[in-house]
């Protein structure tokens, strides 16, 4: 079974490289005083990390910004703990195809939203959430730094041993705050 799981992801990363590794689209750097619609991707199979992309939500939604999230639950199963909420939805193993790209409804939805900002909150190499991101429409893409995944984002941050979610999401609400603020000036 492991095999098998290998060469999915194997395939699926492979897949995921040649059809949008010559992608062009054109970024718009763009930080909080000048987004309204955001989107956020995380890996919520942790409830640490749920709670802090509910947080984070709560916030920006606090900031009257359009916040939608999607959470890649890595089972078959919903987590009875985890429902579906406005603006917080997830997609499991089920909702995936052979190799690993999500085909449902929910995911192809999200995708197509214009969001101004996509910020993929997973801290790890998790395949379903790189297919969302990289087919996403969104503006300007942020995530955590992987060199291998330059051409995937627009921005992203380096994470020092020992980061966890939260200290991502403060980096990233650091640099946002940055980006266009003297624009509002």
């Amino acid at each position: 079974m492991k095999i098998v799981d290998t060469l999915r992801h194997h395939a699926g990363a492979y897949l995921l490289k040649n059809e949008y590794h010559s992608q062009t689209r054109q970024s718009v750097a763009c930080g909080f005083a000048s987004a309204t619609k955001l989107g956020i991707l995380y890996d919520a199979s942790l409830k640490e990390n749920y709670d802090a992309a509910k947080h984070l939500v709560r916030r920006l939604r606090g900031l009257q910004k359009d916040v939608r999230s999607l959470g890649f639950i890595n089972s078959r199963k919903m987590p009875n703990d985890q429902l579906a909420k406005l603006g917080m939805d997830f997609f499991t193993l089920g909702d995936l195809n052979w190799h690993l790209k999500p085909v449902a409804p929910i995911t192809t939805n999200f995708t197509a939203v214009p969001f101004d900002i996509l910020i993929n909150l997973s801290l790890t190499n998790v395949l379903p959430l790189e297919y969302i991101n990289a087919e996403s429409n969104a503006k300007f893409k942020i995530g955590r730094y992987n060199p291998r995944k330059q051409h995937y984002y627009d921005f992203m941050i380096q994470l020092k041993p020992g980061d966890n979610i939260e200290s991502f999401i403060a980096s990233v609400e650091h640099y946002l705050q940055i980006i266009n603020a003297d624009k509002t000036k």
